[in-house]
């Protein structure tokens, strides 16, 4: 086995609906450099949101897994508290809308996945329009053919 890549990948998208696709990003990722999502924060005193971006610093990519749900939407106090008089930019967000906009904001490069399916879920299309208007989205049907994706993006 080659030796690993010095960097550190964040891997983000919301988790229940998306556990497969997550798991499989990660193992990929974990194959050629280290991955870093919510799989590794821990509960302690910080807020979740501190937590998420104290790791998305850490990092030298970001990957995001968009499917149909849009997640939850980050608590007011918690934006406050990390984000101060700016918490305004970011209200209404959930945490995956959160991360990949500041991974962005951050200069870290993203690649993002979606997943070929419909959503009514309040948020979804316009995060989908963030994405488009950001980066160029890959599209995937199942797990083959993400996981044939994101180890072409990988190499």
């Amino acid at each position: 086995m080659g030796r690993k890549a010095p960097f550190n990948v964040f891997v983000s998208s919301t988790y229940r609906d998306l556990k497969d696709e997550r798991e499989l990003v990660i193992k990929a990722v974990k194959e050629v450099c280290n991955a870093i999502g919510m799989e590794k924060f821990f509960p302690d005193e910080k807020c979740i949101l501190k937590v998420c971006l104290e790791n998305l610093k850490k990092c030298d990519i970001y990957i995001g897994i968009v499917g149909s749900r849009y997640g939850t939407i980050i608590p007011e106090e918690q934006l406050k508290e990390v984000e101060g008089e700016n918490a305004k930019n970011y209200k209404g967000l959930s945490f995956t809308h959160y991360e990949f906009r500041k991974a962005g904001e951050l200069g870290i490069p993203r690649a993002v996945f979606i997943k070929n399916e419909e959503s009514k879920e309040k948020g979804v299309e316009e995060f989908r329009e963030e994405i488009k208007n950001s980066v160029s989205p890959t599209y995937f049907s199942d797990l083959s053919e993400l996981r044939e994706k994101v180890e072409g993006f990988l190499k």
